[in-house]
């Protein structure tokens, strides 16, 4: 016969867990959401930092081109 606790239940194991409640999982889903726009944020970031670093030569490239006609 396998262990009981007080109320008659077997005791959770640790390959069982209990099952979430509805709280934590609609705590988790906030915490998703908020991990994936704060990465897409970072990456809107560092894209913004690369077309500003890149933006010289792309207009020094146009204005050579240019001038060159």
């Amino acid at each position: 016969m396998p262990p009981t606790n007080v109320s008659g239940e077997p005791p959770y194991t640790s390959a069982s867990p209990p099952p979430p409640k509805p709280k934590t999982k609609i705590l988790s889903l906030f915490l998703v959401g908020v991990i994936m726009i704060s990465i897409f944020f970072l990456f809107l970031l560092l894209l913004g930092i690369a077309s500003l670093l890149l933006l010289p030569f792309i207009l020094s490239s146009l204005h050579r081109h240019l001038r060159r006609r």
